[in-house]
C-alpha cells in the first residue's frame, strides 16, 4: 500500500525531468524558409560531403586505391553534390569553400579559383582569409602555371604560421613553384630554415625538408642534399621510409613529372638503386624538363655503381682459409614475424 501511494509523487517527479518536444509553429517554419530556404537539404549535403572529402584526401595514403580510380569517382560525385547545393543557395559560405576545396583536389583549377574567390568576396573587412583557402588557391594557380599568383597565395597561407597543415605544406609548394619558375636560389633561401625543423615525424614538415633536399640536388650542392637526408634518417631511424613516403604521397606535383625526381632521390637515399634509376629515367624522358641534366647524371652514376658491382661479383674469390672452429649444424633461431636484415645495393 505504501508503494502504491508513492507512485503518483514519483510520476510527478519524473515529469519534472521530462520536457516534451516543442513543435515548431507554422509561423516559425515560414520565417525559417524565408531566411534560409533549403537550409535542411543544404545541411545534409554539407555533412555527407565533408565526410566524403575527408575520405577522398586519405585515399592517397593507402594501398586500397592504387590506380586512384575510386578517389576520382568520389571527388566527381562530391563536386556534383556541391554544385547542386550552390544552386540552392549561391551565397552559402560553407558550400562555396567546400566546393572550392573539392574542385581543387580533383584538378579543376579554374572552378576552384572561381568558387574560392566567391567565398573570399563574402568575408568581412576584418576577417582573414583562412590558410586552407590561400593554400588551395596557390595550388590551383600552380596548375595553371601562374607562378606569381601562386606565390602570393602560398605566402598568405604561410603568414598564418603552423608546424603542420596548410601553412607548412604551403612552404613546400612555394619552394617547388620557385624551382619550376627558374628561381632555384630563391627556393633554397626560402626552404633553408626547414633544416632546423624538429617535427619531422609530421609528413607535412617532412615534405618541406625533402623539397629542400631536392633543391640542393638540383643546384648541384650534392653533399648538402645527402647530408640533409642523412641527418633526417638519423633522427627518424626506422620511421624514415614510411614518414617520407607519406609526405610524398600527399603532395600534388606541379608539373606532374616532378614526382619522378622526388621519388628518384627518395629511393636513392634508401639505397634502392634500380628503383631510383627507373624514376630518374622517367623524369629524363621529358625533353623540356628543367632539371633533366641532373636526372641523367644520377642515372649514369647508378649505372657505374651497378657495373662495378657486376665486375666485383665476377672476380674469382680466394678460397677461405681452413677454420678450426666447429660450425653449428643448425640454423640460428629467427623470431617469428621478424624479417631478415635488408640487403642494400652497394
Amino acid at each position: 500500500m505504501i508503494a502504491l501511494a508513492l507512485l503518483p509523487s514519483l510520476a510527478r517527479a519524473d515529469m519534472e525531468y521530462y520536457q516534451a518536444p516543442t513543435a515548431r509553429s507554422p509561423t516559425d517554419e515560414f520565417w525559417r524558409e524565408v531566411v534560409a530556404p533549403h537550409g535542411d537539404e543544404i545541411a545534409e549535403l554539407l555533412t555527407s560531403s565533408r565526410s566524403g572529402f575527408s575520405q577522398a584526401t586519405q585515399y592517397v595514403m593507402y594501398d586500397y586505391d592504387p590506380t586512384g580510380e575510386n578517389r576520382a569517382k568520389l571527388l566527381d560525385e562530391l563536386y556534383g553534390h556541391l554544385r547542386y547545393a550552390r544552386r540552392l543557395d549561391p551565397t552559402q559560405q560553407e558550400v562555396l569553400m567546400l566546393l572550392g576545396q573539392v574542385a581543387e583536389e580533383s584538378g579543376r583549377a579554374n572552378a576552384a579559383i572561381e568558387a574560392l574567390g566567391a567565398y573570399v568576396s563574402q568575408l568581412g573587412p576584418d576577417e582573414n582569409v583562412p590558410a586552407e583557402v590561400e593554400y588551395r588557391l596557390g595550388r590551383a594557380y600552380m596548375r595553371l602555371g601562374r607562378w606569381d599568383d601562386a606565390a602570393r597565395h602560398l605566402r598568405g597561407a604561410m603568414s598564418q604560421g603552423a608546424t603542420a597543415g596548410a601553412g607548412t605544406l604551403a612552404l613546400a609548394y612555394l619552394g617547388s613553384a620557385l624551382m619550376s619558375s627558374g628561381q632555384l636560389a630563391d627556393a633554397i633561401d626560402l626552404l633553408g630554415p626547414a633544416k632546423n625543423n624538429q617535427n619531422l615525424w609530421s609528413p607535412d614538415a617532412m615534405a618541406t625538408v625533402f623539397t629542400l633536399a631536392v633543391a640542393f640536388d638540383r643546384d648541384e650542392q650534392i653533399s648538402q642534399a645527402f647530408d640533409l637526408l642523412e641527418s633526417t634518417q638519423n633522427m627518424l631511424q626506422q620511421s624514415y621510409p614510411n614518414t617520407t613516403q607519406q609526405s610524398l604521397l600527399q603532395l600534388t606535383f606541379v608539373p606532374a613529372y616532378d614526382q619522378h625526381y622526388f621519388l628518384g632521390l627518395f629511393y636513392e637515399s634508401l639505397g634502392y638503386l634500380q628503383e631510383a634509376r627507373t624514376e630518374w629515367l622517367l623524369y629524363a624522358q621529358v625533353e623540356d624538363a628543367p632539371y633533366r641534366g641532373r636526372a641523367i647524371d644520377h642515372a649514369d652514376a647508378i649505372d657505374g655503381l651497378l657495373a662495378q658491382a657486376l665486375k666485383d661479383a665476377a672476380k674469382p674469390k680466394k678460397p677461405a682459409a681452413a677454420s678450426t672452429t666447429i660450425q653449428p649444424a643448425y640454423t640460428p633461431y629467427q623470431p617469428y614475424g621478424q624479417p631478415p636484415p635488408p640487403t642494400y645495393y652497394p
